[in-house]
């Protein structure tokens, strides 16, 4: 029989961008390590983009309930004993102990992802971890780096991409080679038929199509859904663009409210696609006009330009487009980016940037 081949473990229980910005890290791994298998850890509600990346096998952490599980268990009245919830973790975390990995990067700050670094069987070489007794260890000048600043994080110069492969041994020569974002689709866009059945008419127009989407995970992120509904009636106005909103479901107002100002010519898709439908909707645009937002991240992976309004707490420098041919909009004023640690009481910098600006 030939030699088993050798394993590695990422780790990455985050949202849709931070878990695209991995992809960077998986290649360089894959060019260090060519015949190794690399498996990767990720929440359940983003399996579909996990599933996406250049990875060997995809292992799906019910993330949710096992956060509900160790905070049930700190409660004044728990809802549930300590034998209980330890019973029912190991349960969860014995599904995901199935192999031995020569290398175990954990790029998730968590007690949950350090937990599941701890139980893997192997060596962990970049990220947080604990020990036998309990106490928590963070292996790797990388990851001590960014889990030190993350008091301080406007003042880091690195993007989260180069952090990540740093945590997983990259040397300074290895820095200057820089891999693209990548998101494979099964198959290279959405149909026609699918897309004109969510979208009737669409085939019929000619002009650019250009995505929108007017929300972000936070207010102070947010620029106003009116503007964007500006933005796209100036596209149409000058460049005969075809307008399609996407989004969340709770983010589906939004765009309404956008294509209010449009006179509602446009199409709103937001909480009516899948992420694989959505990466295959980006692909097909020639351009994403979004807030900070794993959005923007998504169109970077399926090889779409953006233009990023990044305002509030948001930090380009670290989170923003990781790639050439995107451009980044920016208030100029001294209290951006907000501290993450203030909530805004006015949002001046939303006023900084104007709609023809972006146009």
């Amino acid at each position: 029989m030939g030699n088993k081949r050798e394993k590695i473990a990422i780790i990455n229980l985050t949202r849709m961008g931070d878990l695209l910005m991995t992809a960077p890290m998986i290649a360089h791994l894959r060019k260090k390590n060519p015949q190794a298998e690399i498996h990767l850890f990720a929440v359940t509600s983003y399996l579909p983009i996990a599933k996406g990346l250049d990875v060997d096998k995809v292992y799906d952490v019910p993330f949710s309930r096992l956060t509900e599980l160790s905070l049930e268990t700190t409660r004044e009245h728990p809802k549930i004993s300590l034998l209980t919830a330890t019973n029912e973790m190991k349960k969860h975390l014995n599904k995901l102990r199935t192999e031995t990995y020569s290398a175990i990067y954990n790029v998730s700050f968590t007690r949950i992802s350090a937990l599941l670094a701890w139980w893997l069987q192997g060596t962990v070489k970049g990220g947080m971890h604990f020990d036998e007794k309990g106490i928590r260890l963070i292996e790797g000048d990388w990851a001590q780096y960014f889990f030190a600043g993350n008091l301080n994080r406007s003042l880091n110069p690195f993007h989260l991409v180069d952090v990540m492969r740093g945590v997983a041994g990259i040397t300074a020569d290895d820095m200057q080679t820089r891999h693209p974002m990548h998101y494979s689709l099964n198959g290279d866009s959405v149909p026609e038929s699918q897309l004109e059945a969510m979208c009737p008419g669409i085939n019929k127009f000619q002009g650019p199509r250009i995505v929108i989407q007017c929300g972000a995970s936070s207010p102070d992120k947010r620029w106003e859904a009116e503007k964007f509904g500006q933005v796209g009636k100036r596209l149409q106005q000058e460049k005969q663009a075809v307008i399609i909103f996407v989004g969340t479901e709770d983010e589906r107002p939004l765009a309404d409210i956008a294509m209010k100002r449009m006179d509602h010519k446009g199409y709103n898709l937001a909480g009516k696609t899948d992420l694989p439908t959505l990466a295959a909707v980006l692909k097909n645009a020639v351009l994403l006009i979004t807030n900070d937002t794993g959005t923007m991240h998504l169109a970077q992976s399926v090889g779409t330009r953006s233009i990023v309004i990044t305002l509030g707490a948001a930090l380009s420098d670290e989170t923003g487009p990781y790639g050439e041919g995107n451009l980044i909009l920016e208030p100029t004023i001294n209290c951006f980016p907000c501290n993450f640690r203030v909530n805004c009481p006015h949002f001046n910098c939303h006023s900084e940037i104007d709609p023809e600006s972006v146009t």
